[in-house]
């Protein structure tokens, strides 16, 4: 699990500031005696990947988010093995400290609210003991404080790149040509008063 943080770590790095990739790729070949783990947890990361899916593949349980994506494999027709590999690591990484990360900062916030506490233990009390999923769409305030979280707290701080079409296109009243990388900054508008009336409640 360690190597995979640092893979994480690495991969973020890469995304944000992509002048390290290509020393990354070199420092690859570096023994690990002479630098740290972090180096070399990419390759570890495939391995541990391909194992996942290679495991998810001789598995018959069906009742699991992996098993469409190994079920599309077979088809051959939309993912191929180093598909499937991917999938395991972005499953892997994004169901892990994202959600312990949320999670944490939702207790957190709820306890320092004893007013909003209160509100959320009704809300779910009335709930039977067999209840679904769709039974807590109905919960404004257990949904509110989910939304809340992940706007002020959002586990992933990494910006979300997008390539601009081949023909260019326009953002607002800026002509953005062709090809070029562009990204939300959501910790920014998360925050921004236009958006938000109270921004950091």
């Amino acid at each position: 699990m360690l190597d995979i943080m640092y893979r994480i770590k690495i991969g973020t790095m890469t995304t944000e500031l992509p002048i390290l990739s290509p020393l990354s790729q070199v420092l690859r070949f570096v023994p690990k005696s002479i630098l740290p783990t972090v180096l070399h947890s990419n390759d570890t990361g495939i391995k541990e990947t391909k194992a996942s899916a290679a495991s998810a593949k001789a598995s018959d349980d069906t009742n699991t988010i992996f098993a469409g994506v190994a079920a599309e494999a077979e088809k051959g027709e939309k993912l191929d093995a180093e598909d499937v590999s991917s999938e395991a690591g972005v499953f892997t990484v994004a169901g892990t400290d994202t959600t312990a990360v949320t999670m944490t900062y939702l207790v957190w916030c709820v306890f320092l609210r004893p007013d909003l506490r209160k509100k959320i233990e009704a809300e779910v009390a009335v709930l039977s003991d067999d209840y679904t999923d769709v039974d807590l769409l109905d919960l404004p305030w257990l949904n509110g404080i989910i939304a809340e979280t992940l706007r002020l707290y959002g586990p992933i701080a990494s910006a979300l790149p997008r390539v601009a079409p081949s023909e260019g296109t326009v953002l607002g009243n800026i002509s953005i040509p062709g090809g070029t990388l562009i990204s939300t900054q959501s910790y920014t508008i998360h925050r921004d008063p236009d958006l938000y009336p109270k921004p950091l409640e």
